[in-house]
């Protein structure tokens, strides 16, 4: 006969057997001197005792010779060209304007001269994570340590269904936004192009440009519609100016303060590298952010427009705002999302459904409708080549 314990089921809670067993132990006795604490991270409880916390390192932006792995790159676009992002933070491949136009950033394939534009806290962190907000292409690149927590959001801007193009039109630019959630974060920024392929050369200098009267008239108007707390940020006066024989280029950012004081960005000029470019250190605490944006230098206004003529110049080169970064993301987001819910799908692969239609969409070339075989050049993975499926999409009658 078997006892009353050995009929007892012990599948409950859905736990294995090892997991009950371990539950049901006694309660070890800690050593002399030392004491349980809700967060290992605050070592002043008694630091003679608690040494740093054993975390497990989960890093995935280690690189070997110098070249991440072609499966650690997440995938921005806006339906003209796309970027690829490491997980380290590093933009290392993007072409401007089109999918097929020559390179501005291209380290994927060379180390020392393809070219890159990174974002990445200086200190150690024990592990780093990348995933998409949901139901869009707007990728998160987390980076956590006990000093911090991390977060670098990258996507192009895409206007929302609907709205009027004329008065918002598609911004065609690279869009970076470094901010921290816990702690404080020292970062580093590099942004140093090779146009052409890394053919053609290029100078870099960074202008002292003052704020314009219509960016001041836009100030004065978010003074009056925006909680206090939503002002107190600035807009870098310094652009990082990047000229090469075909193309002009400008990196501009804005820094948020949130409750604290602003955070010095000043930009530095590297011309000793195969690739002039500039560089930042800037340190950040809960609750701030930088966005940093590189686009193609406009061309100026002319002030003898008539009225109408000079705000429609404006809508292709708005003055930089926070007001008008937060409407570019939340147009960006809202594309996604209302082109998402035309999904009918419900089965129970719906997640994976539609992160492959997400991905497929920003393969498609909006103006023509055409679907690009594949974002980047054939790059090799060891001894092979990928293999690029092409995908037949029957449309619905």
């Amino acid at each position: 006969m078997t006892s009353e314990g050995e009929k007892r089921d012990r599948s409950y809670g859905c736990q294995l057997e090892y997991e009950i067993e371990q539950e049901e132990k006694p309660i070890e006795e800690l050593p002399e001197g030392q004491r349980y604490v809700a967060d290992t991270r605050r070592q002043s409880v008694n630091p003679e005792h608690f040494s740093r916390a054993n975390v497990e390192d989960t890093r995935s932006n280690m690189r070997k010779r110098g070249y991440l792995p072609i499966e650690n790159y997440g995938i921005i676009g806006n339906m003209r060209t796309i970027a690829l992002c490491g997980t380290d933070g590093s933009i290392d491949f993007y072409c401007y304007p089109k999918f097929d136009s020559p390179s501005i950033f291209c380290r994927m394939l060379d180390k020392e001269k393809g070219g890159h534009f990174s974002i990445y806290p200086r200190e150690k962190h024990s592990s780093n994570k990348q995933q998409y907000l949901p139901n869009s292409n707007i990728l998160l690149t987390r980076f956590l340590s006990d000093e911090g927590v991390a977060e670098i959001t990258d996507y192009m801007h895409l206007p929302a269904q609907g709205q009027r193009l004329a008065r918002k039109p598609l911004l065609p630019w690279l869009i970076r936004n470094a901010r921290v959630i816990r702690g404080t974060v020292k970062f580093r920024m590099e942004c140093f192009p090779a146009f052409g392929y890394t053919l053609e050369p290029h100078t870099t200098e960074v202008i002292h440009v003052p704020y314009s009267s219509a960016q001041e008239t836009r100030v004065g108007i978010e003074s009056k519609i925006l909680p206090k707390d939503e002002l107190h940020y600035y807009a870098g006066q310094d652009h990082a100016v990047f000229t090469s024989k075909n193309l002009k280029m400008d990196l501009r950012f804005i820094v948020k303060c949130g409750d604290f004081e602003c955070a010095n960005v000043k930009f530095n000029i590297d011309q000793d590298s195969h690739n002039g470019g500039v560089w930042c250190d800037f340190e950040l605490k809960e609750g701030q952010e930088v966005i940093f944006i590189l686009r193609e230098t406009p061309a100026e206004i002319n002030s003898k427009l008539s009225a109408a003529d000079y705000q429609m110049s404006l809508s292709n080169d708005p003055p930089l705002t926070l007001s008008l970064m937060n409407a570019l993301f939340r147009q960006t987001v809202s594309f996604w999302i209302n082109w998402v819910n035309e999904s009918k799908y419900q089965g129970r692969w719906r997640e994976h459904v539609l992160r492959s239609a997400l991905t497929l969409k920003l393969l498609t070339y909006e103006p023509t409708g055409a679907v690009v075989a594949a974002p980047t050049f054939g790059l090799p993975e060891g001894n092979f080549f990928f293999v690029f499926l092409f995908f037949f999409l029957k449309k619905k009658e």
